[in-house]
C-alpha cells in the first residue's frame, strides 16, 4: 500500500490549485475544484472532501487513497504513488545538513500549517489581530531557563489565531536565527493512525538523510544562538480515541527527553484548560521544566479575554464604521470572549456593525451556538438528555458546578456516550480533575457559565411544562438563593416566556428576589428585550397593549426606582413609551427620564421631558401626591438661570396636606417612592437645611407611618442621604457620622447599584470633611471620578468638586486640585448650559 506523506499532501494541494487556475483558495472555490476534478478524472470528489483537505472543514483523518489518486490524476500524474516518486526530494548525504536547511524545511511545514489554520478561522484571518499577551508570554519564555510552555484556555478564546499571528511575525524576521516547526494536532494524529513513529515522521518532514538523527540540531552547523521551537496547536484529548492521546504524549516526551538540559530547544503546546487540568500531573512529571505564565498556581488560563481596544481594532478591520452609535461598555461586556465575536460576525458577515447590540445580544449568541451545535446537530436528542441529566445531578443550593464523570457515564448507552464526547469536542462540556485527587476522580462541567445557566433554565422549564409561573420563580429563589447563576437563569426563563407568548405571566418577574444591582441589571435587560420583541410584527400585537392593561400594574411599577439610574436605564424607559400607555403612566415614565436628565445635568433633555409633560392634560396630574412637572421645572430654572421658584417650594411644604384626602396615607409603590423623593430633593433649592429636614419628615410622615431607620430598602437609603446632607450643611458632625455608620451597618450585606455607590462615596467625603479627616479623601474622590460615568451622576461629581474647592485644608494638602477643579467645574457648566455661579464664585 502506498504510504501517505504529509509533506507530499501539502505539495499536491498547491499543484491542484495551479491546475484549477487559482493562486489562493476560499471556501467558495471548493465547489469549482470538485467540479473540475470530476470533469477531468470522472472520479467523484465532493465539495466537502475538498473543504476538508484545505482546512475549511474539520477532519480527524488523512484523505483516503482514492481521493489522493484522483487529485494526482487531476494534476496529470498516474496516481498518488507516482506523484510521490516524482516529487521525492533529492538528498545528497555528502552535503552537510546545515541550520539554514533545517530552518527552511521547518518553515515550509510551518507555513503549510498556518495556511490550513487560516482557512479554518471563524472570522476571516485578515480581519484578526496580533495580541500583546502572546508576545509578552513568548519573550518571557525565551529568556527563561524553562524549555516547555503551554498556552491554555477554554474553547473559543483565540489560542490558535494568536499563535498563528505570532508565528507569521516571527517568520518575517529574516535576521532571526530561530527555527519554528509548527503542527496542528490533527497532523500528529494522522501520523499516529498511519502507524508512524513520531521520531521517524519528523525526520522525514525535516529532510534528514537516512543516517541523520533527530538529536542532530544541537550540533548542526550554523545554529549559533538560534532556538528550535517545536509547536503543537490543539493538543486536546477529546480529539483522540481512548489511549491514543497518552501514546502521543509519551512519544513527544521520548523524542525530546534528551533536551531538557539544553536551552536552545523549546517545546510549546496549546490546549484547552480542561486538557491541562486533566494532564498537568503527567506533564510536570515529564522531562520538561514548564513556563506557564499563570497568575496563580492553580490557574488553568493564560489567554486573556479581549479588551475594549482589541474589540475595536478587530471591528474596524471588518467595518471601519462598525462602532458608530454603539455603546462601548455594552460591546466590551458582550464580546470579550472571542467566540461570541466570531458568532456575531457569522450572523452579519455582509453588514457587520454594533449599532444594534444591547444587553440581550450575548444571550442570543449563546442560544444560536446551542441551537446549531446541540439541537440541530447529530445525536441532538441524546445531547439534550445528557444536559438535562447533568443539571438534575447538580446540587445548586451548594453552588455545585460539576458532576462526577464516573457516575455520569456509568451504564450510559454507547450512542449517548458518543454525544458526550461530541459535546466535549465543541466546548459545551469540559472535564476537570479535582485538585489533590487522582485522575479517576474527574468532574464534568458545562463549558462556561452561559452554557450552565442556559441548560439549567431549559431543564427547569421542561420540568415545568414550559410555563413561566410562580412555581418556577420559587424554584429560582430557593435553589439559586446564593448562586451567581440566579440572575442569568431568570433572564433565560424570561426570554422563553416572552417569545412563547406568555405575556400574562410576565408580571411574575416581580416575585424574583434580587439584590438592587441585580434588579438594575434586569430592568435594563427587560427594556432591550421588550424593544426587540416589539419590533417583530408577529409579536408586537401581543405586547403593544400590555402595559395599558390592569394586570400589568405591578409589572409596570417594577421599572421604577431611583436606585436604577445608570447610563442605560433611560433606554429602558424610552422602550416603555413605545407601548400604549395611559396618561398617568406616561407622566411617570417622562418624570423618571427628567430625573435622569437632572442627575446627568442634561438640561436639553430635561427641557424636552418638561415639554412632553406639559402636553398631557392637567387632570392626569391630580392622582399624584406631588406634581412632578412643577418639581422638574423648578430644578430647570435653578440650574439654568439660578432662579428659585418659591411657588413650587411653597407647594411641596404643604405636603401631605395638599394631597387629596383619599391619598393622605399613600399606598407604597416604586412610583410613589420616586415622586416623594423628587419632592425631597427639590427641597435642596431652599438652601435652608432645617427646612429641608422638616420637608423630609413631612413627606415621610405622609407617605410611610413606619420609621425610616433600619428599613433597609432603597427608599430609606435615599432618605438617609438627604438627611446627612442637611446635617452636614448645619455643621452637626455627630449626626452625620451617626447616619453614615447606620447606613454602613444597615446596608452591610446590600449589593448597591452604581448610583447608590456614588452617593455613598460622596456622603463619606462629607463625613471626612466635617470630622477633619481630609487626608483620607483621595481614595473616595478617585472612586467618584471612576464611577460617575457608569452611574450617570455628573451632579454628584460636580457638587463634590465644588465642596472641596471651598475646603482650605484639603487644598493646602493637595494644591494641584484647586486649578483642576475650577477648570472642570467651568467646563461642565459650559458644556451643559449650567449657571456657573451656582457652583463656583467668579
Amino acid at each position: 500500500m502506498a504510504r501517505i506523506s504529509i509533506y507530499h499532501i501539502e505539495l499536491l494541494k498547491k499543484e491542484v490549485l495551479k491546475h484549477a487556475g487559482l493562486t489562493h483558495i476560499n471556501p467558495g472555490d471548493c465547489r469549482m475544484i470538485s467540479f473540475k476534478v470530476i470533469q477531468k478524472t470522472k472520479h467523484r470528489i465532493s465539495e466537502t472532501t475538498i473543504k476538508r483537505i484545505y482546512g475549511f472543514a474539520f477532519s480527524k483523518f488523512q484523505p483516503s487513497l482514492f481521493t489522493l489518486d484522483s487529485l494526482a490524476e487531476f494534476c496529470n500524474y498516474r496516481d498518488w504513488e507516482h506523484w510521490q516518486k516524482q516529487e521525492e526530494p533529492v538528498i545528497d548525504e555528502a552535503l552537510p545538513f546545515t541550520w539554514s536547511v533545517l530552518k527552511k524545511n521547518a518553515e515550509r511545514i510551518t507555513g503549510h500549517t498556518i495556511q490550513t489554520l487560516r482557512n479554518r478561522a471563524g472570522i476571516p484571518f485578515h480581519y484578526t489581530i496580533c495580541r500583546d499577551f502572546i508576545d509578552r508570554h513568548m519573550i518571557k519564555f525565551a529568556r527563561s531557563y524553562q524549555n516547555a510552555t503551554v498556552i491554555t484556555a477554554p474553547a473559543g478564546y483565540g489560542k490558535t489565531i494568536a499563535i498563528c499571528r505570532w508565528l507569521e511575525k516571527r517568520l518575517e524576521e529574516r535576521e532571526s536565527a530561530d527555527t519554528y516547526l509548527f503542527f496542528n494536532c490533527v497532523s500528529l494524529m494522522s501520523a499516529q493512525l498511519g502507524g508512524k513513529d513520531l521520531h521517524n515522521w519528523m525526520q522525514e518532514l525535516l529532510g534528514y538523510g537516512k543516517q541523520d538523527d533527530i538529536q542532530a540540531p544541537e550540533d548542526i552547523e550554523g545554529r549559533g544562538t538560534g532556538n528550535f521551537y517545536f509547536i503543537v496547536d490543539g493538543f486536546d484529548e477529546h480529539l483522540f480515541r481512548t489511549g491514543l492521546f497518552n501514546t502521543l504524549l509519551a512519544q513527544i516526551t521520548e523524542v525530546f527527553s534528551t533536551y531538557r538540559e539544553r536551552r536552545f530547544f523549546k517545546l510549546m503546546l496549546t490546549m484547552r484548560s480542561s486538557t491541562w487540568l486533566n494532564n498537568r500531573d503527567e506533564l510536570f512529571a515529564g522531562p520538561y521544566n514548564w513556563f506557564t505564565g499563570f497568575v496563580t498556581e492553580n490557574s488553568s488560563i493564560n489567554v486573556p479575554l479581549l479588551n475594549a481596544a482589541e474589540i475595536t481594532n478587530i471591528s474596524a478591520r471588518i467595518n471601519p464604521a462598525s462602532m458608530e452609535n454603539a455603546n462601548p461598555v455594552t460591546i466590551a461586556e458582550s464580546f470579550r470572549n472571542p467566540l461570541f465575536l466570531e458568532l456575531y460576525y457569522r450572523q452579519h458577515p455582509a453588514d457587520f456593525s454594533f449599532k444594534h447590540i444591547d444587553h440581550t445580544s450575548l444571550y442570543d449568541l449563546n442560544a444560536l451556538f446551542v441551537l446549531n451545535k446541540v439541537y440541530l446537530s447529530t445525536l441532538s436528542d441524546d445531547k439534550v438528555l445528557l444536559g438535562d441529566e447533568i443539571v438534575s445531578r447538580l446540587d445548586l443550593t451548594a453552588n455545585e458546578d460539576g458532576v462526577d464523570k464516573r457516575k455520569l457515564l456509568s451504564g450510559m448507552p454507547p450512542q449517548q456516550e458518543r454525544a458526550y464526547y461530541e459535546l466535549l469536542g465543541i466546548g459545551f462540556l469540559r472535564e476537570v480533575h479535582e485538585p489533590g485527587t487522582n485522575n479517576d476522580h474527574t468532574r464534568v462541567q458545562f463549558g462556561n457559565p452561559h452554557f450552565t445557566t442556559h441548560s439549567i433554565a431549559r431543564a427547569w422549564l421542561k420540568d415545568n411544562n414550559e410555563r413561566f409561573d410562580d412555581a418556577l420563580i420559587e424554584k429560582i429563589n430557593t435553589e439559586l438563593e446564593n448562586s451567581p447563576y440566579r440572575l442569568s437563569v431568570a433572564k433565560w426563563c424570561i426570554i422563553h416566556a416572552i417569545r412563547t407568548g406568555q405575556q400574562d405571566s410576565f408580571g411574575k418577574i416581580t416575585g424574583l428576589k434580587l439584590e438592587p444591582d441585580e434588579k438594575a441589571d434586569l430592568v435594563v435587560f427587560l427594556g432591550d428585550l421588550l424593544r426587540n420583541e416589539f419590533k417583530l410584527f408577529n409579536r408586537s400585537e401581543l405586547l403593544i397593549n400590555y402595559f395599558g392593561r390592569p394586570f400589568s400594574k405591578e409589572m409596570f411599577e417594577y421599572f421604577f426606582g431611583m436606585e436604577l439610574i445608570n447610563s442605560d436605564y433611560k433606554n429602558t424607559l424610552r422602550t416603555l413609551l413605545m407601548f400604549n400607555l395611559p396618561d398617568h403612566k406616561r407622566i411617570l415614565v417622562n418624570t423618571a427620564l427628567g430625573i435622569i436628565a437632572v442627575i446627568n445635568l442634561d438640561l436639553e433633555e430635561l427641557e424636552s421631558c418638561i415639554g412632553t409633560l406639559r402636553d398631557i392634560s392637567n387632570e392626569a396630574y391630580n392622582r399624584f401626591p406631588v406634581n412632578p412637572l412643577d418639581c422638574l421645572y423648578a430644578l430647570l430654572q435653578y440650574f439654568k438661570y439660578g432662579i428659585v421658584n418659591k411657588d413650587v417650594l411653597a407647594a411641596i411644604t404643604r405636603l401631605p396636606y395638599s394631597m387629596p384626602s383619599s391619598q393622605r396615607q399613600l399606598m407604597r409603590s416604586a412610583s410613589n417612592d420616586m415622586l416623594c423623593l423628587l419632592a425631597c430633593y427639590t427641597g435642596y433649592l431652599f438652601n435652608n437645611p432645617p427646612k429641608l429636614l422638616r420637608l423630609v419628615e413631612k413627606v415621610n410622615n405622609g407617605y410611610r407611618s413606619v420609621p425610616v431607620s433600619n428599613a433597609r430598602d432603597t427608599y430609606a437609603f435615599f432618605i438617609y442621604i438627604a438627611q446627612a446632607d442637611a446635617y452636614f450643611r448645619m455643621g452637626e458632625a455627630d449626626r452625620v457620622v451617626a447616619i453614615y455608620e447606620a447606613l454602613q451597618f444597615d446596608y452591610r450585606d446590600f449589593t448597591m447599584t452604581p448610583f447608590m455607590n456614588i452617593l455613598r462615596a460622596c456622603m463619606k467625603i462629607k463625613m471626612l470633611v466635617i470630622t477633619g479627616q481630609e487626608h483620607l479623601i483621595m481614595p473616595e474622590l478617585a472612586y467618584v471620578e471612576d464611577i460617575a460615568e457608569q452611574s450617570g451622576s455628573k451632579i454628584s461629581k460636580l457638587y463634590t468638586m465644588a465642596l472641596l474647592l471651598k475646603n482650605g485644608i484639603f487644598l493646602s494638602e493637595y494644591p494641584e486640585f484647586k486649578e483642576q477643579f475650577s477648570y472642570d467645574i467651568r467646563k461642565i457648566s459650559r458644556d451643559n448650559a449650567l449657571l456657573q455661579e451656582n457652583f463656583i464664585e467668579g
